[in-house]
């Protein structure tokens, strides 16, 4: 019996946790994401209401070229909430790595967030931030590792005590530069 207690234990030591989607304040923020699963948490499943393959690419000019596509996906819990997910896949003749998504014109307040362990890609974010900045309030998801050319991140997500949209704006941030903004959806303040 001692054996197999040693080997659950062990096993536990080394697989991936999933926890529930960490909560964000409406005040300058940095959390630190875990991952989860629907199973973990069962209100991430639902309708998909919006699904878009977003092209980006960084600024003319940049020293190093990138390119690649985000997809923007909106799903309609079963609770009837929102959830704003996100996944970047980098081109692999990109010459520059992605570091985060920036998130603008998202109303400043208590959100959800995660990424997810049980979907597509390889690449997680580490951080999700919120603050203030001359633009307005700007919230982002972190990756550490940075997305390389030929790599794809995991869906991640904001989830909203709301249930209708308005329009919004993200942008892929790289090591030594930025993509244009590009459209998405917010939920309504």
């Amino acid at each position: 019996m001692r054996t197999k207690a040693r080997i659950l234990i062990s096993l536990a030591a080394i697989l991936p946790v999933a926890a529930f989607a960490v909560t964000t304040p409406a005040t300058n923020f940095t959390r630190a994401l875990p991952g989860t699963t629907t199973a973990a948490d069962p209100t991430l499943a639902g309708t998909v209401i919006e699904d878009r393959i977003v092209p980006y690419s960084t600024l003319p000019g940049a020293p190093r070229p990138a390119r690649g596509t985000v997809q923007v996906r909106t799903v309609r819990g079963a609770d009837g909430r929102l959830n704003f997910y996100w996944r970047i896949v980098a081109h692999p003749s990109s010459r520059d790595v992605v570091h985060a998504l920036e998130i603008f014109r998202f109303p400043r307040r208590v959100y959800d967030a995660n990424w997810r362990i049980d979907g597509l890609g390889t690449v997680r974010p580490v951080l999700v931030t919120g603050h203030n900045t001359a633009a307005g309030w700007r919230m982002e998801f972190v990756f550490r590792p940075t997305i390389r050319p030929g790599q794809q991140s995991r869906f991640f997500f904001l989830r909203a005590r709301v249930r209708e949209t308005r329009p919004a704006t993200i942008r892929v941030r790289f090591e030594h530069s930025r993509s244009a903004m590009l459209r998405a959806v917010a939920p309504i303040s």
